[in-house]
């Protein structure tokens, strides 16, 4: 059976300028597109919130050594 060819889906979002200018900002810094910055941040956010389902801790590591927890809500 061949694979199904999926289409990109457009959606239509009202940001605030200062998220609009972060995600112009970080596509500039990270060398992508917008939309594959809004891609990552949602597949980011997906990750986080099934880790937080299964009551995982998401640690942070500091150049230091220290780590820190991320809480989310």
């Amino acid at each position: 059976m061949a694979a199904s060819i999926r289409e990109p889906v457009r959606l239509s979002v009202n940001l605030s300028p200062e998220v609009a200018e972060a995600l112009r900002s970080l596509a500039e810094k990270k060398g992508a597109t917008i939309s594959e910055i809004v891609r990552n941040a949602i597949a980011t956010e997906k990750f986080l919130t099934e880790e937080q389902e299964k009551h995982s801790q998401v640690l942070i590591k500091e150049k230091d050594g220290s780590i820190k927890q991320l809480v989310l809500r």
